[in-house]
């Protein structure tokens, strides 16, 4: 089935249009002895990285948990 009439018949459950959902968060931890500068976030605080992409089902197709770039 062509992805454009896929994603219509879909449409209801989401944004319209929406093929797809992206999101994350930083997950605050007790900052490591080994390596620390490489936890700190842009706040400045020790985290690590938690995102989730979902289909326009609601369903995980991919999960990212480790450090930032």
């Amino acid at each position: 089935m062509h992805q454009g009439r896929v994603v219509s018949q879909n449409g209801e459950k989401g944004p319209r249009h929406a093929i797809g959902f992206i999101d994350g968060s930083q997950i605050e931890i007790p900052t490591p002895s080994e390596l620390a500068q490489s936890y700190f976030n842009r706040k400045k605080w020790s985290s690590i990285i938690l995102q989730g992409i979902c289909d326009d089902r609601k369903k995980f197709r991919n999960v990212f948990i480790g450090l930032g770039a």
